[in-house]
Order: C-alpha cells, then structure tokens, then sequence
C-alpha cells in the first residue's frame, strides 16, 4: 500500500518524520548506554517522550495499518519496543531510497520545528556532553594510546584558539569560544590523567595558567610567555608520541561531532578576526593617507608635515605641526606661546557664535594654544615622543590644524 501511493507528497513527508524520529531514538538509546554518567537522565527521558510522541502522530496514518495493528507505545527501558521501532525504521529508510526522496530537502520543507528543536537540542547533548565513552576496552595500554590520539586531536583545537585570542585586536568577554574552552580543557586534562605522563602533566598544568578566560586581555598574555608555554606543552605531546606507537583510531560519533563543531566555531571565529584585522589595516592606511587628502587639514599642515607623516615618522611630524602653530603666532604678535600672544600680543580671533561669549571664545583659544605649547615640551624631552601609531600622530596634527584655521581669522586689538 505504501510503495503505491509512492508519489503522494504527504506520504513522503510522514515517511521522513517517522524515519528523523528513528535516528533520535537510536541516538537516545546510544546515549543511555555509553554515555550514562554524563548525560541528563531527567532531560533525555523528556525529550525521548516527546519524539516519541511525535513518531506516534506519524505513523497512525491508514498507510501505516500493517504497522498500526502491532504497534505498542514503547517505553523507556523496553528493549522489545526499541526492536520494533527500529523495523519501522528499516522500513521507512528502504522506502525512501525506493522512491529516491532527497531526504536533506524533505528534511528542511516538512518537519515540524518542535521535531527540529528535539534535533537540535540532543546533538547539541552529543556534542557538549558526551566527553568520554564509558564502554571499557579491556586493553589499557591500548586505551592509553587511544588518549593520546585523542589529546593530539583536542590539542591542535585548543592552540587554534589560543592563536585566535593571542593575535584579536578585540578582546570580548565573555569569550566567543568559551563553551569550547572549557570542554576541551575537561577533555584534555581526562587524557592526561589517563596517559599518566608527569612531565606531560607537569606541561599542561602551565598551559592551565594562561587562563584564557580570564578578565583580562589575553594578548598580553599570549605575548609574555603564551606562546613559549604552548610550545612546551606541544613539546610534550611529541615526545610522548614519540615513545608510543600511535595509529589512528576511529572516533565515536560524539568526538567527531564535537571536533567537527569545534572546527567551524573556530572557523567562524578566525573569520571575524580576518575582517578586524582587515579593517585595522584599512584604518590605518586611511589614516597614512588622511593628510593628503582630507580637505579639511590645514594646507600649512600638509605642506610642512605631509612628508614626514607618510615616512612613519610621527613624533617628528607632530613636532613640526606645533612649530607652524608657533611660527604662525610669532609672525602675527611677535610672540611663540598661547599665553603671550593673547596677552602682550593683543591676539583676538574672530568667529565667537555671538558677541556676549566673544570672551569665552577666545579664552578657549588660547587655551588649545597653550596646550600646543605643553604638548610641545613634552614630546620635545624625549627621543620619539612617545608616538609610535599615525592615529595618534594624526590627532595632534589634526590640533594643529584647528589651531591654523582660528589663526587665519586672526586680529590685533589696538
């Protein structure tokens, strides 16, 4: 009856249900029994109803009778129950690949959200939750190896972040990739228990240290020592690997959802910190560039320091735009200083909003001249001024440039 009606859309569509409902179950099922001592038991049985009534709905359809006839509602711990759901299963996945349904498509166009949202929410279980498989091997020499493979998988994870918060010109907290971080240190510390290797324990307590979620910038961290600490701590998984014949073993379904999550959250992570990067370098060749051609820097600014900007060398380009500003007051009072141009000088500018804050007006001015002069003293005492960015070089000059334009409506009092 169900292979006639074949070309019936909303077959298909309970057909793809029922068969999501299957892999959920098989994964519950999986979870209950490697994983016990670290998944919810409470969550996973509430969740295991829900699909379960879902998987319900589904199949009591008229297609569905001969499976109607012997279906029981399966219990949490009824293994005969799990038995027949599973042969529904092989069922419904033999009719799709029958009728060649695209079930990635079917998948997004007919499942309910709250099927979904059990989807998202038991891998989300898998892959944060189930660390370590409980099943024991029997062969502790070979579980040890397995650690170690295991280690050398979480580690090149673990130094990609460490990398990514090492070189961010943004440091955000709470950090981006911190469920991340926490599980792989839990991960990494249960392989090195479990390996028993006190230098390698000894190396990986260091690299605990760094605390990449601390409150703090990490980039310093990472550039007093971080990188020296990750590089012993990789030191030590070599020698290790060295010593012990490693193959590669074949990960559980959880450690490859886990790792395959990690990778693209890095990914996404490295992605971000490409396009700050990309900006910061844009930021400052638009700042090396500014003077040239923002139309409103002060020609006399560009013309004296336009040169020294664009060598990179700053603390001498800023030097030279307070010696234009001191220039230009000697050339209209006879005196170099804010405070003696305004004074003996008589110097008044122009261009208060109104008559009644006239004075408040130039009392500012004199005082952005002033500063010029301490900004001046200070930076003249030392060998590079202590300006080492063009932003902050591009500051001052742009002082400058604020200084010349008030000067240029300059005028002596009588």
């Amino acid at each position: 009856m169900l292979i006639e009606n074949g070309k019936n859309s909303s077959i298909d569509n309970k057909v793809i249900e029922a068969s999501y409902c299957v892999t959920l179950i098989a994964t519950i099922y999986n979870l209950k029994i490697s994983y016990t001592a670290q998944i919810d038991k409470i969550e996973i049985k509430e969740l295991f109803e829900a699909i379960i009534n879902i998987f319900e709905k589904a199949i009591k359809e008229e297609y569905w009778e001969e499976w109607r006839k012997k279906y029981i509602r399966p219990v949490f711990e009824n293994n005969d129950s799990a038995k027949e759901i599973m042969e529904i299963g092989f069922f419904c996945f033999d009719y799709i690949k029958k009728n060649n349904i695209s079930i990635e498509d079917k998948i997004r166009q007919c499942l309910p959200e709250e099927l979904m949202k059990l989807g998202r929410r038991l891998n989300e279980i898998q892959v944060f939750d189930c660390k370590f498989i409980e099943t024991n091997t029997g062969d502790k020499k070979e579980s040890k190896k397995r650690y170690l493979f295991l280690l050398e998988q979480y580690w090149q994870r673990y130094f990609q972040i460490l990398a990514l918060n090492g070189t961010a010109l943004i440091y955000c907290i709470p950090n981006p990739l911190s469920r991340y971080i926490t599980n792989l240190e839990y991960r990494m510390e249960k392989c090195v228990k479990e390996i028993g290797k006190k230098e390698l324990a000894d190396a990986y307590g260091e690299l605990l240290k760094m605390d990449l979620m601390a409150a703090e910038d990490f980039t310093i961290i990472w550039e007093c020592g971080g990188v020296e600490t990750s590089a012993a701590f990789d030191k030590a998984i070599r020698k290790v690997f060295t010593s012990a014949s490693i193959r590669k073993y074949k990960l559980t379904i959880e450690e490859e959802l886990f790792l395959d999550s990690c990778d693209e959250a890095i990914r996404q992570e490295s992605e971000k910190v490409k396009q700050t990067h990309q900006r910061a370098n844009k930021l400052k060749v638009n700042k090396k560039e500014s003077i040239g051609e923002l139309e409103n820097v002060h020609p006399k600014i560009i013309e004296k320091c336009k040169d020294l900007y664009k060598k990179d060398t700053y603390a001498e380009a800023v030097e030279k735009g307070f010696k234009v500003v001191r220039d230009r007051l000697r050339e209209l009072t006879g005196y170099e200083t804010g405070s003696e141009a305004f004074g003996k000088g008589k110097l008044h500018i122009k261009g208060a909003s109104a008559l009644n804050v006239d004075n408040d007006f130039n009392a500012a001015v004199k005082f952005l001249m002033m500063a010029i002069d301490g900004f001046r003293n200070e930076k003249a005492h030392t060998s590079d001024g202590k300006i080492d960015n063009p932003e902050r070089a591009y500051h001052y000059l742009m002082m400058s440039s604020l200084a010349m334009f008030l000067l240029d409506n300059a005028e002596i009092l009588s």
